[in-house]
């Protein structure tokens, strides 16, 4: 059961004062719809930003700013990228670090 769930069913007896219960309850219940809302936001800009994935593997997928080592250069996802987009050959990456030269 959630959050939301035990707030509009709590029993009466719960409230300490005169407020009208089911006024304060549905109030609470908008609330933490708002609330939860704004967590599902959060969430979604946290998981933004770069990711770095290790070198460049054929048989994985890639997301949107997933970062990968290809032929000694650093590569950003710019979209999500299906199995066979590897670096250098299609639009979906961007080379963010290129190879220096060896000493």
């Amino acid at each position: 059961m959630s959050l939301r769930d035990l707030i509009k069913n709590a029993p009466p007896e719960l409230l300490k004062s005169s407020v009208q219960t089911g006024v304060f309850y549905e109030a609470l219940a908008e609330v933490m719809d708002v609330f939860d809302a704004m967590k599902k936001r959060l969430d979604a800009l946290e998981e933004g930003g770069i990711k770095y994935r290790g070198a460049y593997q054929r048989a994985q997928d890639y997301s949107k700013g997933d970062v990968v080592t290809f032929n000694g250069c650093a590569w950003i996802a710019v979209r999500t990228l299906k199995e066979t987009e590897a670096p250098a050959s299609c639009d979906g990456w961007m080379l963010m670090v290129k190879k220096g030269r060896d000493a």
